[in-house]
């Protein structure tokens, strides 16, 4: 969100587990719980990302300790790749 709102942006290199989860403690909450929070958030930033223009998409970031810069898109696609790495574990794990 911060692409959309700023000009490149520099995100922190903030790890989502190592980092953001100590804050978070996701563990702590009842799975039900955790799912209803991510459906929102997903929610949330799906009606953002598909109301973009092609120059929203291409908006650049810079990341701490990286020299290259990405785009929005590639941002968003990376997200993607890695949240569908998730689902495969999880229909993985549910046909056991």
């Amino acid at each position: 969100m911060n692409a959309l709102l700023s000009h490149e942006p520099l995100f922190a290199d903030v790890h989502p587990d190592r980092d953001w989860g100590k804050l978070t403690r996701f563990d702590l909450l009842d799975f039900s719980d955790l799912l209803d929070y991510f459906k929102t958030r997903r929610k949330i930033l799906l009606r953002v990302l598909s109301g973009l223009k092609e120059a929203e998409w291409s908006r650049t970031i810079r990341e701490e300790g990286k020299k290259r810069k990405e785009s929005v898109y590639w941002r968003a696609r990376t997200i993607v790749m890695h949240e569908l790495d998730h689902v495969g574990d999880l229909e993985k794990k549910f046909k056991k």
